[in-house]
């Protein structure tokens, strides 16, 4: 009997807001997360990113206090050719903060596979797998930190 590894990335401790988001409880993710298999590793359990605040945890409609790189927004480092890339003073090609995600637009299915619902997924970084926790058991890991 074969035994599946799965791995998530936990998430980094936010700022205690003075408002933190409603939503989510200033956590960035609303709880939901979904499997994302990858070639031959463990499949990662990516965590939907709270639609509310976009993933800071900032209950605050300005968020003047929040990190810059705190949400997740269209990621013009994927515009980047690898090939090409220029540090630029970016610790990471990828995420280019080093903030060890990537936020990706997913799409679920129902029980019947058709198209179901939009989400966005925080999807690990090349430059975050030594922070990934893995286990055998899917709900034992947990994105908290």
């Amino acid at each position: 009997m074969s035994r599946q590894l799965y791995a998530v990335l936990p998430i980094a401790a936010h700022p205690l807001y003075l408002r933190p988001c409603p939503a989510c409880d200033g956590r960035g993710i609303t709880g939901d997360r979904y499997e994302m298999p990858t070639d031959g590793g463990p499949i990662l359990l990516v965590d939907v990113i709270c639609p509310v605040c976009g993933g800071c945890g900032n209950g605050d409609p300005e968020h003047l206090a929040c990190l810059a790189d705190a949400h997740a927004y269209p990621d013009e480092h994927d515009d980047y050719d690898d090939d090409d890339y220029d540090d630029n003073g970016q610790p990471c090609p990828s995420c280019g903060s080093g903030r060890g995600w990537n936020a990706v637009q997913g799409i679920g299915q129902d029980d019947d596979g058709d198209p179901e619902g939009l989400a966005v997924l925080r999807v690990p970084c090349g430059c975050s797998a030594d922070r990934l926790v893995v286990g055998f058991d899917p709900d034992a890991l947990s994105s908290e930190v």
